[in-house]
């Protein structure tokens, strides 16, 4: 499991980290997530960007799948972001 740690006041279209996954025989991977409408991944790059406002009052964590495939395999594993409030300092 990973935990990634955001505020709430990132903006819409902000990267907000880089999935990582190779395959030793060369061939292309690409990603994918499930489970959340806040981020999405760009596919060919692995890129997480924030594509609705986050909100912690709304809920403090988000937990999602995370994909890795390549040719013949295909690996899983969840993803927790926990947002932090911007406004207490």
């Amino acid at each position: 499991m990973n935990l990634h740690v955001v505020s709430e006041s990132t903006p819409v279209g902000a990267a907000v980290y880089t999935l990582k996954g190779s395959d030793p025989e060369g061939s292309p991977v690409m990603f994918g997530l499930s489970g959340t409408d806040r981020l999405r991944v760009d596919p060919n790059s692995g890129v997480v960007t924030v594509v609705r406002p986050l909100d912690r009052e709304v809920s403090s964590y988000h937990h999602y799948l995370c994909v890795v495939r390549e040719f013949r395999a295909t690996t899983d594993f969840y993803v927790f972001t926990r947002l932090f409030d911007y406004s207490i300092r």
